[in-house]
């Protein structure tokens, strides 16, 4: 048995896909955290239940509740969830806001199915009531339920790193930050890399996605190919995912030989059900990834959302990532979910009391609502990324991540009978 990974994300995906799987176990804790739920201070707070269907837009909008007042709020990804949200809470249930993807059809049916039980409830619906704007939903909520807003609170820091950049092959070099040792699933890996030269050929991954960001500062490109027949140049700026799932093979490498691709790789888990999805890929370019320009900052919305602007990519665990530029002496709240991180590309700054310098890793524990970072006169870049742990068991055999021993035997039956595709070496 061997432990969680330790070193470079691709060194993992090209050495140990022989090696053996080990278990490692998150803490154990409720799958409903906030991105399906807003939990009140007091026992009776009343209850809004959210019908959705999509679990991205449905923490977003759940996000923005979680200022208000004494609110306890559910978050369903279906009309059964939701019917059985409202029993449980029946009591206190005083709200239904009902999501977009929901047809007209349903909408009648469900305003039924809850006015048969609860003849004073109180119903919203986002693109009916008022257009499709977090904001706008917020205040409908707090109208309805005579709320208050509550000012956020700060994330406490959980780990404050300094690390650095590492020779892992010739032509690469990476700063490795990984889940098992830092606790920032639902990622699993983050690496920053400078990398110049092809080092890895192709190799399979299954039961995650797996997403290459290059740095607009970044001098080359990658080339990513796959075993589905994708071809796709990753350019500075711009960013592919490869949604491995049930597998898939593909290769990444510089297209000019001897020039530096500065960029990340990271690795997204999935939840247990999740592990065997349809592989796909997904590009964006450069000019793809939204953009939020003020005085003080430019963010780039890499995955998720930031100020109404949204990343083209849908991810099969929703989580946010923003390159975040803050100029000097500027400062920038984030909202964030139970886990969230701060990785200093460049520059320097603070977050409470800890300093910001390149290469530094700021893990914030689960408690609060947002994460601030403060520019010295320098600036200072970063990525930040949130979202909320799957608080499952973790069972990692090379470039594969399984939830159970069973998933990753299948796994491996699945890549011996060539069921994850081929992929030929690029010849030079």
């Amino acid at each position: 048995m061997r432990s969680a990974p330790t070193r470079m994300t691709m060194v993992i995906s090209l050495l140990l896909l022989s090696a053996g799987c080990g278990v490692a176990q998150q803490p154990t804790r409720s799958m409903n955290t906030l991105i399906d739920r807003i939990e009140a201070k007091t026992a009776n707070a009343p209850v809004m239940v959210l019908f959705g269907g999509d679990p991205q837009r449905r923490n977003e909008v759940l996000r923005h509740l979680a200022t208000l007042g004494d609110l306890s709020a559910y978050g369903a990804l279906s009309e059964d969830e939701g019917y059985a949200l409202l029993e449980q809470h029946k009591d206190r249930v005083k709200l239904v806001l009902i999501g977009g993807r929901y047809t007209a059809e349903q909408r009648v049916r469900i305003k039924a199915w809850c006015r048969a039980r609860f003849p004073d409830m109180a119903f919203t619906e986002p693109g009916v009531d008022h257009a499709y704007d977090n904001e706008l939903t917020k205040a409908a909520v707090k109208h309805i339920l005579g709320l208050q807003d509550q000012a956020p609170m700060h994330k406490p820091i959980r780990e404050h790193v300094p690390l650095s950049f590492k020779p892992a092959f010739p032509g690469l070099r990476g700063v490795d930050i990984m889940a098992h040792r830092y606790g920032i699933e639902p990622f699993l890996v983050l690496t920053e890399f400078h990398m110049e030269r092809p080092v890895f050929g192709p190799h399979p991954h299954a039961g995650i996605s797996v997403m290459t960001y290059m740095l607009p500062d970044s001098k080359g490109s990658f080339l990513n190919r796959d075993s589905q027949g994708d071809r796709s140049v990753i350019e500075p700026g711009g960013a592919h995912v490869t949604q491995a799932g049930s597998g898939i093979h593909h290769d990444e490498f510089p297209t000019a030989p001897g020039v530096d691709c500065h960029g990340f790789q990271i690795w997204i888990d999935h939840a247990a059900d999740d592990r065997m999805v349809p592989p796909r890929a997904m590009h964006a370019f450069a000019k793809d990834i939204p953009e939020v320009h003020t005085a003080q900052h430019v963010v780039r919305v890499v995955a998720g959302s930031f100020e109404g602007q949204r990343s083209p990519f849908e991810l099969v665990t929703p989580v946010t990532l923003l390159h975040v530029q803050l100029r000097t002496n500027e400062t920038l709240t984030l909202p964030a979910d139970s886990m969230a991180f701060v990785y200093v590309i460049s520059g320097k700054g603070r977050t409470l009391d800890k300093s910001l310098l390149p290469q530094t890793l700021v893990t914030f524990a689960e408690g609060g609502d947002v994460v601030t970072v403060s520019a010295s006169v320098e600036g200072v870049e970063f990525l930040f990324a949130t979202g909320t742990p799957h608080g499952t068991p973790l069972v990692y055999g090379g470039p594969f991540v399984m939830s159970s021993a069973e998933q990753m035997h299948q796994a491996r039956l699945r890549l011996g009978r060539g069921e994850m595709g081929e992929l030929a070496p690029v010849m030079e």
